[in-house]
Formats: structure tokens, C-alpha cells, sequence
């Protein structure tokens, strides 16, 4: 186990920030982790995960491992109760444990933080804080078992800050900003752990200075700028601290977190020159060279090339531009997940079903491996059956989806079967399925709202029919389907005005040919009325090409 701890004199220098790029991309490598959140009087380390990672409730954390230590004297057997797992939406990577504070929105953890003493924990006549805390590194060790254990300190020059950095840092990134408050703090720091006197069992960690929210850019005025800071500041420090060889990293600034702070070290965001991307990506290798192997570095850079070639795909407004780059992220990672996924949706949208059908079983030959994907894929080879015009084998697959996603949750699936239902020709149980969603679920869904409305028309239910196509059109007045069931019921009522009227509004809002697969039979009757005629001739639409359906 390596263990990294992320520590600033003063806050808001994006120490946390930059720990989390680190785990993310550790994450990214399948590499098991393990964080804690050992900024007690600031917490909030997971918050920086939630754009990327499925969060838990935390119940306790650290502060409530050490309060029960150091007022009741007692240590808990295991530290497995106090650590959490985060799970990534991205199921390629690895998911992450992180030891949090505690429960920081109960008062009980700020009354627990205050009753600490961590006075007596080391300079008391009986203390064991040192023991105490070494037991906590075996425990992680031992039971969690991570590669990486990476720390989030707290700031100042403090007990706490003393545990994670001389008693279980075997490496330490410092963070500052260039102000006079934070570079004198980081001075003081870099002494104090480069002193022999200070250091428990002679051990000194290896130390990373990095400089942060320097926002500069690419233009030669700014270089000029950032390199006479940089020298200065690395002479002052060679000098008061008597280092021959001195290095600072730099982490640039950047806009996007003035509107949001969020991770930034994915493949995805590099760019050429200063980027908070690139810094990010050179202070992870930096971290990690030593222990990455050649088939890992290599992997690092096909991941890099292929979210590269993924990017391009998802930015494409053209199909076979997005084809042609996702095939190029799947020959250089072919068992990426989200690379198969991405190319099966695409090669559905561009009808190749056969070929979207094959990825989607890929997908779930990796689902029944680590069972990460669950109804997903059975949904998406239902859909892809129905397609096809395999209404058994679509109805085998959404029923399997229903069972792994039982209730209101497998809305989308009820929807699917209702159409194979209604393409198999069982009509009163498609029915069965609509009363199902909207009277026992009770949920108004315009979508079931209006294919009962369809079916209250072929049994010439003329109230019901209506009553629900218009509570349809009251959740969305804007879908052209709707419009155009209401004039198919109208139709059916001998309504002609109605139909003429509501049938213009639905090609007004963009009916397209596809949506009147189904009911094409009602307007092939209408192939020789003039008004009929010219309404579908206004928006591109001949008879010939509806009879071809």
C-alpha cells in the first residue's frame, strides 16, 4: 500500500480537488483505493465525488472511530463499519472506499469532534495516540487492503496533520497558492518533515510541492510571468531550507470551476498547452510512475487515445462520423462497456440492428460477470428484437426486466411490452398493463395515457378515448402524436372537421411518416381527399411513401 496525504497550510487551494483527480483516475485503472477525509473541521471529501460516483448516507466516520477511543477508551475491532464505498457511474472503473469524517449534517459529530482531545491522546502520561493511530494504518491494511491510501488533511500545523503526515504518509503533495501567508506556512511544513528529529522511526516522506490556481495561459507574457515566479520562489525555498534539488509543480487555474468545481482529469478534457487537465495528469504521473507497470502505462495511453476518439463521436452531429470514431475507441479498448454500449445505440439509430443486437449481448456477457448493468441491457435487447419484428424473443427480454426491476421502476419496460402486446395482437392485455401504470401506480404518463386512448378507439370507447387523450395533451400539447390520436378518434366518430384540424396540428408539430406505421390503414382511406392530400403534401409526406410502410 502506498499512502499519498494531500495537505495545505490554509484552505481553498484545491487540495481536495486534487486528490480526487488522483483517486478518479486510480478508479479509472481498476486500482482499489481507499480515501479518508481527515480535514475534521472543514469535512465534505465525498462531495468532490458526486458528479462521477453514486454517494451512500454515511452514518460515521473517523471522528467517531477516534472519539470512542479517546473518551471511552475504547478501539474499535474492525475499521470496515466506518468505510463506504463509491460507486462510479461509469462501470469501467473501479469503485472507491472512503473513510469519511462522519455524519457532518448530525450535531452529534461536531459535539463528538469537540469532546476529542487529542492532547492526552499524545502528550498525556498514558498515551497511546501513537499506537492508537498504527493500529488504524494495520487495520486498513489488513482489511481494506488497498493499493493507494490518499489522505485529505487537515490545514495548519496540528496534531492532526502530524498523524497523516509523518505517521502514515510515505509520500506528501503540499498545495499552496502564491501569497505570503501560504508559501511562509509551506515553508515551515517542509522543514519541519525534512528534519530527522521530527520524523517517527527515521522515515522521511517523499515530497511533492505544488504551486495551485496560477491563471496564466499560453501566451508568451504569461510564460515569462509564471517562470519568474517559479524561479524565485524555488531559489527562496532552495535557499532557507538549504535544498540542492527543488521542484515545484504547478496546477493552473481554470473558469470552468468558477461555475462549478468538479474533477478535471479525465482523457476527455486534455488540451494542448496550460490546461488544469494536463497539470492534473502530470502530478498523477508524477504519484504513480513508480508503481505502474509497462502493460498499465500502456493502457493509459490507449485510454487516452480512446476517450479521445469517444469525445469525437459523442460531438459528431452525423451517425456515421460517431460510427466511425467509436470503432476506432473499441479497437483500442474492445472491452470497454461504455465504448460497446455507445456503438450499439448508434448502430441501432442507424438501423443496423443485427449489428447493435450482437453488442448489446456482449453487454450482457459482461453482466452476468460482474452484474453491473442489471435491466439496462435486457431492455435494450427488447427493443432491438421488437425492431426487428422478433416480438417473442422481445417479449422473453422485457419480461426479464420487469423481474429484476419489479413495480413503478420498470416504467420504460411496460411501455415496451404494452407495444409487443399490442404487435402480437393481445390488445386487452396491453390494456391490463396501461390500467396497471396509471390506476394502481397511479403515475400520469402521457405516453400509456395515449396508446389507451388508441385502444379505446378500436373498441369505440368514445368517452374514454377522449378523457385520456386529452389529459395526454394536457401533460404535453407539444407531441404530434397526441394530436394525431385525437384526430384518429374524431375519424373514427365520423368527426371531419376535427380530424382536418387536429390532424394539421400534429404535421405542424412535426408527425413524422414512421409515426403512422400503425394506423396507416385510416389514412390510406383518405388517398383521393383533396385536404388530406394537400396536408401531408405541405410537410413532405406522399401516399406512396405511407402505403410503403
Amino acid at each position: 500500500m502506498k499512502t499519498i496525504t494531500f495537505y495545505s497550510y490554509k484552505g481553498g487551494v484545491g487540495r481536495s480537488l486534487a486528490l480526487s483527480n488522483i483517486a478518479r483516475r486510480l478508479s479509472e485503472l481498476n486500482k482499489k483505493v481507499c480515501i479518508i477525509d481527515f480535514d475534521l473541521d472543514a469535512p465534505g471529501l465525498q462531495f468532490k465525488f458526486n458528479n462521477d460516483y453514486i454517494l451512500p448516507e454515511f452514518k460515521q466516520g473517523i471522528v467517531d472511530y477516534v472519539y470512542d477511543y479517546s473518551v471511552n477508551g475504547a478501539i474499535a475491532n474492525s475499521i470496515l463499519p466506518y468505510k463506504y464505498k463509491l460507486h462510479p457511474y461509469n462501470r469501467t472503473f473501479a469503485s472507491i472506499d472512503l473513510i469519511p469524517a462522519g455524519n457532518i449534517y448530525d450535531n452529534e459529530y461536531w459535539k463528538k469532534l469537540s469532546m476529542i482531545s487529542w492532547s492526552d491522546m499524545f502528550y498525556g502520561e498514558e498515551s497511546n495516540g501513537i499506537q492508537f493511530f498504527l493500529d488504524l494504518k494495520h487495520k486498513i491494511v489488513t482489511e481494506i487492503k488497498p493499493d493507494f491510501l490518499l489522505i485529505d488533511s487537515r490545514t495548519g500545523i496540528t496534531d492532526i496533520s502530524g498523524i497523516t503526515l509523518r505517521l502514515f504518509a510515505d509520500e506528501v503533495v503540499i498545495l499552496a497558492v502564491n501569497n505570503e501567508e501560504n508559501i511562509f506556512g509551506s515553508k515551515m511544513i517542509i522543514k519541519n518533515l525534512l528534519s530527522k528529529d521530527a520524523a517517527l522511526f527515521g522515515k522521511v516522506p517523499k515530497l511533492n510541492f505544488v504551486l495551485t490556481r496560477l491563471p496564466y495561459t499560453d501566451s508568451q507574457e504569461d510564460k515569462s510571468k509564471k517562470e519568474r515566479i517559479l524561479s524565485e520562489l524555488t531559489t527562496s525555498i532552495k535557499t532557507e531550507i538549504g535544498l540542492n534539488d527543488f521542484v515545484i509543480n504547478v496546477i493552473h487555474t481554470d473558469r470552468r470551476l468558477e461555475e462549478k468545481e468538479r474533477q478535471l482529469i479525465g482523457y476527455s478534457l486534455e488540451e494542448k498547452g496550460v490546461s488544469i487537465s494536463n497539470d492534473y495528469l502530470k502530478l498523477f504521473k508524477l504519484l504513480t510512475s513508480d508503481l505502474l507497470s509497462e502493460k498499465e502505462l500502456t493502457k493509459l495511453e490507449n485510454s487516452k487515445k480512446a476517450e479521445g476518439e469517444y469525445v469525437k463521436s459523442t460531438q459528431a452531429n452525423d451517425s456515421l462520423i460517431k460510427l466511425k470514431h467509436i470503432k476506432k475507441a473499441l479497437e483500442l479498448e474492445p472491452d470497454n462497456a461504455n465504448y460497446i454500449l455507445s456503438s450499439s445505440l448508434i448502430n441501432y439509430a442507424l438501423k443496423n440492428y443485427e449489428e447493435a443486437l450482437k453488442q448489446q449481448f456482449l453487454l450482457l456477457e459482461i453482466e452476468n460477470k460482474n452484474g453491473e448493468f442489471g435491466a439496462m441491457v435486457r431492455s435494450n435487447i427488447a427493443v432491438m428484437y421488437l425492431a426487428l419484428n422478433n416480438v417473442d424473443e422481445a417479449l422473453k427480454y422485457v419480461d426479464e426486466q420487469i423481474n429484476l426491476e419489479p413495480g413503478a421502476i420498470s416504467l420504460h419496460a411496460y411501455k415496451t411490452k404494452s407495444v409487443i402486446l399490442r404487435r402480437k395482437g393481445r390488445q386487452d392485455d396491453a390494456k391490463a398493463i396501461y390500467d396497471l401504470i396509471l390506476d394502481e401506480f397511479n403515475l400520469a404518463d402521457a405516453d400509456l395515457l395515449n396508446s389507451r386512448a388508441d385502444y379505446f378507439r378500436t373498441i369505440a370507447e368514445w368517452d374514454n378515448a377522449y378523457d385520456d387523450i386529452y389529459k395526454a395533451l394536457e401533460i404535453n400539447n407539444e407531441h404530434p402524436v397526441y394530436w394525431s390520436t385525437l384526430s384518429e378518434i374524431n375519424e373514427a366518430q365520423g368527426k371531419m372537421s376535427e380530424f382536418y384540424l387536429n390532424l394539421s396540428i400534429a404535421l405542424s408539430k412535426g408527425l413524422k411518416l414512421e409515426n403512422l406505421e400503425t394506423v396507416k390503414d385510416i389514412y390510406i382511406k383518405y388517398q383521393n381527399d383533396e385536404k388530406v392530400v394537400d396536408l401531408f403534401s405541405k410537410y413532405g409526406i406522399d401516399f406512396e411513401m405511407i402505403k410503403d410502410l
